[in-house]
């Protein structure tokens, strides 16, 4: 396995917690008439490749609801385009 899937792996299985010196938070607008009163806290914790977290957007029921749905249709993804 090449190193950057390596990388990409890692950082998928939120093994890597190396934060990079350009990376931000900010509250996200995105345009939207409903994000002026409640933006999106986000966070970019990784540049290459890039990866968001997203924080307060579902209560905890909601995403416990998504991850039974999702259960049945979920495998560990192998990634073609990653050398």
């Amino acid at each position: 396995m090449s190193k950057e899937k390596e990388k990409y792996s890692a950082l998928c299985r939120g093994e890597s917690q190396v934060r990079q010196k350009k990376a931000k938070c900010f509250y996200s607008r995105g345009g939207h008439k409903h994000l002026l009163i409640a933006p999106i806290k986000t966070e970019q914790v990784h540049i290459q490749p890039d990866i968001w977290i997203y924080y307060d957007v579902m209560s905890d029921s909601e995403i416990k609801i998504i991850q039974e749905l999702a259960k049945p249709k979920v495998s560990n993804g192998i990634f073609p385009y990653v050398q």
